[in-house]
């Protein structure tokens, strides 16, 4: 009888090492939703930097830009900068300092060529 007490108490312990298996399993499981959900934001701001891409596209297709620092290519709009390059093949620039390559428009410059 002391022998099958013995054989139960070994049992006990067992069951017990089973249940922190079972715990590890639950904090492994919760690490990874948290992950997923960090990819999820990710998507989101993936998405955003698209939205931003398409309205640039549109802004540099049809319509005036206005820029601190950058390159411009537009094939019919009206462009003013302080620092860049532009290139259009109608239109009007306006700069302060930069190189303008056009091949129909009116150009109005401090310092460039």
């Amino acid at each position: 009888m002391q022998a099958t007490a013995r054989g139960t108490q070994a049992t006990a312990h067992g069951t017990q090492a089973a249940a922190r298996g079972t715990q590890t399993t639950a904090r492994e499981t919760q690490t990874t939703a948290h992950g997923m959900q960090g990819t999820a934001c990710g998507m989101q701001g993936t998405a955003r930097g698209m939205q931003g891409t398409a309205h640039r596209m549109q802004t540099t297709a049809r319509g005036t830009q206005t820029t601190a620092h950058g390159t411009q290519t537009t094939a019919h709009g009206t462009q003013t900068t302080a620092h860049g390059t532009q290139t259009t093949a109608r239109g009007t620039q306006t700069t302060a300092h930069g190189t303008q390559t056009t091949a129909r428009g009116t150009q109005t410059t401090a310092h460039g060529t």
